[in-house]
Formats: C-alpha cells, sequence, structure tokens
C-alpha cells in the first residue's frame, strides 16, 4: 500500500535497499528510510535485529505500523514528507 501512495505522491523512493547484512523497506529521496513494521517487531528478537540494522543507517529512519499504513495511509505519507521537509 505505501509502495502505491509512494507512486502517487511527488516522492521519489526505492524499496527493499539492502544495508550491511539486512534489507531497508524504502529509502525516500535519498534521505530517510522508512520501516513498515507488523506487530512481530515488538517480539525482543525482532527488537534486537532491528536495534543492530538501526546502527548500521547513516540517514534517519520512520517506523510506520502496518495498522497504521492499512487504515490511514494519508497520514503516513503526510509525515514522510514532514519529516522530509525538516532534513
Amino acid at each position: 500500500l505505501l509502495s502505491l501512495a509512494l507512486d502517487q505522491s511527488s516522492l521519489t523512493y526505492e524499496r527493499a535497499v539492502p544495508l550491511g547484512s539486512y534489507w531497508v523497506d524504502f529509502l525516500v529521496e535519498r534521505k530517510l528510510y522508512v520501516e513498515v513494521d507488523g506487530s512481530y517487531h515488538n517480539r525482543e528478537d525482532c527488537k534486537a535485529r532491528d536495534k543492530k540494522k538501526e546502527s548500521l543507517m547513516d540517514m534517519p529512519l520512520v517506523r510506520l505500523s502496518t495498522q497504521r499504513v492499512a487504515t490511514d495511509l494519508d497520514s503516513c505519507v503526510a509525515e514522510i514528507k514532514t519529516l522530509l521537509s525538516n532534513l
């Protein structure tokens, strides 16, 4: 869903971007990492893996829940645009 909304916005993005031995869901405008996280990211093993991934990031990150993306897509895109405008 988010990729469709980004396609319709004025933002450029890459999907499934490699970062070390990890993958980031989106890199928007080559300035902001975006991760869309399901509830399994609340598990301790996922939290530890996410922390390791974040330590490799050289740009800001925003995490969006899959539930929010599914139910409030417009605000997700608006948040991404706001964050980008502040970089």
